[in-house]
């Protein structure tokens, strides 16, 4: 009896790895995706615009994995008055441009008709760009010090995670619409979120 249950074991654990086998042999195994939308940085209040392209390599029917470039440009302005009984107008600009080369693994659920959810973990290295202008009457004191009426500029690199939770619309047999969003983090504290729209086209 044991010898029959270890027979009927190996055969259901052939069949499951042949049908996971032909279901990747029978689908496209890379993909290009390219998506965009609003990002979010620091604390809310920095906002601005993603572009991130990245190539896929399925190695199983349900798990992806590969490289990303993500580029991103976001600012935060306050404008208030200041001066004399307040009478001036003045303010503080903070403008970051955002380079990341990463990479990421996904799960991929797909009901029949092949619309579902996927769900992703990476890792990043980035090298933030920042540019600080004052008013004329507002100095900023931070990572470098920017005196009234001028414009200060300071690199950072880091490393991060990603966390993404996605959508997948099938449009057809090659290509994907993809709607999901991102949360991310890195060594310095800064803070990261994202909702992006785009495609995916397999070959």
């Amino acid at each position: 009896m044991k010898k029959l249950i270890i027979i009927v074991l190996a055969f259901s654990v052939q069949v499951a790895l042949a049908q996971e086998i032909g279901a990747l042999d029978s689908q496209k195994p890379n993909a290009w995706r390219t998506m965009g939308g609003f990002s979010l940085y620091g604390g809310g209040d920095v906002t601005g615009f993603t572009l991130v392209n990245e190539y896929l390599r399925y190695l199983t029917p349900h798990i992806k994995v590969g490289p990303n470039i993500k580029f991103s440009s976001a600012n935060r302005i306050r404008r208030y008055k200041t001066g004399l009984n307040l009478q001036e107008d003045d303010f503080l600009l903070v403008h970051a441009n955002i380079y990341e080369v990463g990479g990421m693994g996904y799960y991929e659920y797909l009901n029949p008709d092949r619309n579902g959810l996927e769900i992703g973990v990476g890792v990043f290295y980035r090298h933030l760009q920042n540019t600080i202008a004052t008013g004329p009457n507002t100095e900023y004191i931070g990572v470098i010090r920017v005196p009234e009426s001028a414009i200060g500029q300071y690199g950072e690199n880091t490393v991060g995670f990603n966390v993404y939770l996605g959508f997948i619309v099938n449009i057809s047999q090659a290509i994907n619409l993809n709607l999901g969003g991102l949360v991310q983090g890195d060594t310095e504290g800064n803070g990261g979120f994202g909702a992006f729209g785009g495609l995916t086209v397999a070959f």
